[in-house]
């Protein structure tokens, strides 16, 4: 993911296909601190396009976000530093 300092954000562009994806975002590159869905939940915690989510710290393999994308495109990924949100959009 690329940094914004003027944002305060991280963004990464996605080439997705239809399908479930699942995902959280990590603090260090080696996974000590994520950001997921809080819940335990092998299904992830469905999140929508261009609807700001919050994140949490809480421990745990199955915190992951899920993403059903309905079409092909580029999808935009973005975490917000400072309140530990993220969005989805669409190109």
């Amino acid at each position: 993911m690329l940094y914004d300092s003027e944002k305060r954000c991280f963004d990464v562009w996605y080439n997705l296909t239809p399908g479930n994806y699942q995902f959280k975002f990590d603090a260090y590159c080696d996974w000590t601190l994520s950001y997921g869905s809080g819940e335990e939940n092998t299904a992830g915690k469905t999140v929508s396009l261009r609807k700001k989510m919050q994140t949490s710290t809480e421990k745990g393999e199955n915190t992951n976000f899920l993403f059903t994308p309905s079409s092909s495109g580029k999808y935009r990924f973005t975490f917000y530093e400072g309140d530990k949100t993220f969005m989805i959009t669409q190109e």
